[in-house]
């Protein structure tokens, strides 16, 4: 008998995604953060489109926003008071889930959004995966 090892690479699991705790919490999964290219020590801001209010986009900058650190689930931020604005403005008052696009916004360097319209994670509990992935 011969035997070889077996390389296993890891595959990226999930889709990009962003979740807001009503605690104030900000996760970006790791798929976001490998998509989105960004580094420890970047700053992320969050923007808003005054001509339609519940469009969010997440930027990734070098220089202003909130500082994050990488770590293996991904990069956690906190700001109550923006989360809280957030959750208000999409009435919601729990924990919720949003994609987020790949490709910049056009003329946005490093800019991109933020899918509100369709949460992935709603209140504490997962929906029917095979109902997200079918609208995704």
């Amino acid at each position: 008998m011969k035997l070889k090892v077996i390389e296993i690479k890891k595959i990226e699991q999930g889709v990009p995604s962003i979740t807001f705790c009503k605690n104030g919490r900000i996760i970006l999964n790791p798929s976001a953060v490998n998509k989105l290219k960004i580094k420890d020590g970047n700053r992320i801001q969050f923007l808003q489109d005054e001509e339609a209010p519940e469009d969010v986009y997440i930027k990734i900058s070098s220089s202003d926003g909130l500082r994050c650190g990488i770590n293996k689930n991904g990069v956690s931020l906190y700001s109550h008071e923006f989360v809280g604005k957030l959750l208000r403005l999409l009435k919601k008052c729990d924990t919720i889930r949003f994609r987020i696009a790949t490709v910049p916004i056009d003329g946005h360097e490093s800019t991109y959004a933020i899918f509100t319209s369709n949460s992935i994670f709603r209140g504490g509990k997962a929906k029917d995966r095979t109902e997200i992935l079918t609208k995704l």
